[in-house]
């Protein structure tokens, strides 16, 4: 799943919400518009969330291994 597929996503999710819009007049998501800025800001902080999540019963943290390396697909900014 791209960052522009979880955008997609999310907006459809949120109601399709005109002041957080990701696409440009042609139905293509444009990457500078404010609400495609706004969107990946809260992507990105999700994706630090879960990274961060300690199981309650143990107070340990969860290791995603998807999250580890240097891998380009796995970024989401």
């Amino acid at each position: 799943m791209t960052l522009e597929n979880m955008i997609d996503d999310v907006w459809e999710a949120l109601g399709e919400e005109s002041d957080i819009d990701p696409y440009d007049g042609d139905g293509n998501i444009d990457t500078t518009s404010s609400g495609f800025v706004k969107l990946r800001r809260v992507l990105n902080r999700a994706q630090v969330q879960v990274s961060q999540w300690k199981d309650p019963s143990n107070n340990r943290l969860v290791r995603f291994s998807e999250l580890l390396g240097e891998d380009e697909d796995a970024e989401l900014s």
